[in-house]
């Protein structure tokens, strides 16, 4: 380390370089061209990752001995730190606001600069911006899968081992196609974080979110992704839960307003399209009918569907009633920005996250509890045919002849018939009633029919 400066004399040495230590050198160079006065100037030299790093500090002319010092040490304490000391001073010599570097910011920030005008509606199905079909799953994703957890982290805290753990971890047992979306979203975030850090002393791993996956075994997780994928693709939107399983398939939805509309859809046994778009006006709780109108039918050419409602259906009902009873639609959600409702994933994805598979361990399907409940009255042998095809609305009025004959009310046929068997379809459901005592019973009550009708014709 260099001599000591003195304050009585450092501004009368010749000119050269003069140490002060500690890095401090005092720079006095001779007059240049046609100017008589000479140069003076503090600068610091320090090493920054191996290599020799200066900063010029200002002028001595304006500046006294103990300030340039002061700045000396700013500038060694933050090589100490790790920081680099060119931006330190870059920031000290020009301060600008702090920035809010949170996750839920960065997010909101990233969000607003791609589709800031992006049509957000309140309870109406949005309208979707030309040419980003998918333009809001972006937000929502992020937002309840990555904000919730740690929105309140500045981006520059959060380790791979957190994202990991905490976002994940959870999301790609949940949904795999999902989490790999959330994913590659939050890269974009992270790309977004890098052209705000202008001046910013921390320097961003934007390598963190591929850290995270490799943490999560994210290969092996696609090979057996891929996997199932090819083993359903024969049967998908049909992999139904086998009868004699719906009782603890049914036991292990949760308690949550997606569940309850999972629970609506297995004791109506409808389409989700169906319940996604319905209106709370369809409904008749003195009745106890959900009225679907022909256009949300698949056959809308047989006009609407009345459909009877057991008590347990009821029950769901209400409890979604009492999330959103002020809303025109009964799935209404404001964290769905692309139409303001439920998504029919959004079931799916929650059937799987309790893991409700057929017997082939292929995650079941929200449309295939209506194949459980068709070979369930089939194996009990309640209902006639026209009574049960009528309750899943499938087209069954065979010709077009047969179909122009049958002038009733369509909506309500066999109404009081499917509604007796609805209301056994949910005691089963529900544990109330064993699939073995369901068939002794069916049997019994028909050989007491053959009895009947045979003492009759005798």
């Amino acid at each position: 380390m260099g001599k000591h400066l003195l304050n009585s004399q450092w501004h009368r040495l010749g000119h050269g370089t003069h140490s002060d230590g500690a890095g401090l050198e005092l720079e006095n160079l001779p007059p240049r061209g046609n100017s008589k006065s000479t140069s003076k100037s503090w600068k610091w030299r320090g090493t920054y990752k191996g290599s020799r790093v200066p900063v010029q500090i200002g002028s001595a002319k304006k500046m006294p001995l103990a300030v340039a010092r002061e700045h000396a040490e700013m500038l060694n304490a933050a090589v100490l730190e790790g920081k680099d000391p060119r931006v330190v001073w870059a920031e000290f010599k020009n301060p600008t606001p702090k920035a809010d570097y949170r996750i839920k910011t960065l997010v909101e920030d990233f969000f607003q600069v791609r589709w800031g005008n992006a049509d957000r509606s309140s309870g109406e199905v949005a309208k979707i911006m030309k040419n980003e079909k998918n333009v809001h799953t972006y937000f929502s994703g992020l937002r309840n899968k990555v904000v919730k957890p740690l929105g309140e982290f500045p981006i520059y805290d959060v380790t791979a081992e957190q994202l990991a753990r905490d976002v994940f971890g959870p999301y790609f047992r949940e949904s795999f196609s999902m989490g790999e979306k959330t994913a590659q979203r939050l890269m974009l975030v992270y790309d977004r974080a890098a052209t705000l850090e202008r001046g910013n002393p921390h320097r961003l791993n934007r390598q963190i979110v591929r850290d995270a996956l490799n943490l999560i075994g994210y290969e092996e997780l696609e090979k057996q992704h891929k996997a199932k994928r090819k083993s359903k693709a024969n049967k998908v939107g049909m992999v139904s839960v086998e009868p004699t399983r719906l009782p603890d398939a049914y036991a292990r939805l949760g308690d949550d307003f997606v569940f309850h509309a999972v629970r609506f859809l297995i004791l109506t046994v409808q389409r989700v399209g169906s319940l996604t778009l319905a209106k709370w006006d369809e409904f008749d709780w003195d009745a106890k009918e959900w009225r679907i109108p022909y256009d949300q039918l698949k056959w809308p050419e047989f006009g609407d569907l009345v459909v009877p409602l057991s008590d347990a259906a009821m029950a769901s009902l209400t409890e979604l009633r009492k999330v959103n009873g002020d809303q025109r639609y009964v799935m209404h959600s404001a964290h769905a920005c692309k139409t303001g409702l439920v998504s029919s994933q959004t079931l799916l994805d929650r059937l799987e996250s309790v893991g409700i598979s057929d017997e082939d361990g292929d995650d079941a399907h929200t449309h295939g509890f209506r194949g459980s409940f068709r070979t369930w009255a089939d194996e009990v042998r309640v209902g006639t045919h026209a009574e049960l095809e009528w309750s899943l609305h499938h087209k069954f009025w065979g010709s077009e002849t047969e179909s122009a004959y049958h002038k009733g009310d369509r909506a309500r046929y066999a109404l009081d018939a499917r509604r007796d068997v609805l209301n056994l379809w949910a005691d089963y459901a529900e544990g109330k009633v064993d699939l073995a005592d369901l068939k002794e019973a069916n049997r019994a009550f028909r050989r007491e029919a053959e009895i009947l009708q045979f003492r009759r014709a005798g």
